[in-house]
């Protein structure tokens, strides 16, 4: 019973971790995403 506790505390701990570093990785995305969007629109200039 208690290594069945432990294990799910494993378990629970490495999802926690990989979700993490999703969500890391989907900020870096989206900031670069932004920032290639922002560029996009200086580059077009004021002429909308």
């Amino acid at each position: 019973k208690l290594r069945e506790g432990v294990l799910r505390d494993i378990e629970r701990q490495h999802r926690k971790e990989e979700n993490l570093r999703l969500l890391k990785e989907e900020i870096a995305l989206t900031k670069r995403l932004e920032m290639e969007r922002d560029n996009m629109l200086m580059a077009k200039g004021p002429q909308q």
